[in-house]
């Protein structure tokens, strides 16, 4: 055998000998394309909250229409939860956390009924309450609360709101802090996706963060149709609107003022599109 063919004969064994080597590695490497199922991929569209809670090996569960929580603790709702008239999970204690476990509280999907009306989850008067991952439907309200003495740091995340009449309702009679509104969905809600009201002039809101949220469709089967609405009697500071994204909505935010008393509204990084009116303030002085 010449030098010429030597050559080619070591060269193409060389060849060979690598590409069995790559077919070992890609064998032993993960299948990271079986992960992405298509599931998963629909997903990635909107990403959910990065560090979602995560229950405990032993929570309370909840199980029917009409609980009310009285003692502090982690709550998780055991079954879906379906009614017509009243309030799912009544929460009466401060210090609670009540995780959907991928569960939905549902209503009638009667959104003009004057007596008879379903409310998802009640916060009443209590501080430090966490709902996470519940997902509501068809409900008048899904979650409701007001505050007859000063409560802080409630937090609402990875909440899901589907044509419902309101989405949350808050309705402020004295002094409330740290409230986050924090990757939220409301999607087809009648009336108020996100509602807000300092009553009087004695009422002091400060640190409302409504963040990384997608609000869309609000009004779009009738009624008012805001996405969301902060109406000030009272104080009101450092009022955050951020990187959230508003379609499709009658109104994207309200803020009406009673007084000259609002300070630091940030609404900044949000994305606003085919909406009939996106930004809306204004004041009664």
């Amino acid at each position: 055998m010449d030098k010429a063919s030597a050559y080619r004969l070591g060269v193409s064994l060389l060849t060979l000998t690598l590409v069995f080597i790559g077919v070992q590695i890609l064998d032993w490497a993960p299948d990271v394309r079986a992960q992405v199922t298509a599931a998963s991929s629909a997903e990635l569209a909107w990403l959910p909250n990065p560090s979602p809670a995560l229950a405990p090996a032993d929570p309370f569960l909840i199980q029917t229409w009409g609980t009310t929580i009285s003692v502090p603790g982690i709550y998780q709702l055991a079954a879906d939860l379906s009614g017509t008239t009243g309030t799912a999970v009544i929460v009466a204690s401060g210090n609670v956390t009540i995780l959907g476990n991928g569960k939905t509280i549902r209503g009638d999907g009667n959104f003009t009924e004057s007596t008879n009306k379903e409310t998802g989850i009640s916060i009443g008067n209590n501080s430090n309450v966490i709902i996470n991952g519940v997902r509501f439907a068809q409900l008048d309200t899904a979650i409701q609360a007001t505050n007859t003495s000063p409560v802080q740091g409630n937090t609402i995340s990875n909440v899901g709101v589907d044509t419902s009449g309101s989405g949350f309702r808050w309705s402020n009679q004295s002094t409330v802090q740290d409230i986050t509104f924090n990757y939220v969905t409301l999607n087809y809600v009648r009336d108020y996706a996100i509602y807000w009201y300092n009553t009087a002039s004695t009422t002091r809101s400060e640190g409302v963060w409504i963040t990384n949220s997608r609000i869309q469709n609000t009004g779009k089967s009738g009624g008012t149709g805001y996405g969301v609405y902060f109406s000030n009697r009272g104080v009101a500071q450092n009022t955050s609107i951020t990187s959230d994204t508003f379609t499709g909505n009658k109104k994207d935010i309200v803020a009406y003022s009673y007084s000259d008393t609002t300070r630091n509204l940030n609404m900044s990084n949000n994305l606003f599109q085919s909406s009939g009116q996106p930004i809306y303030v204004v004041s009664s002085q």
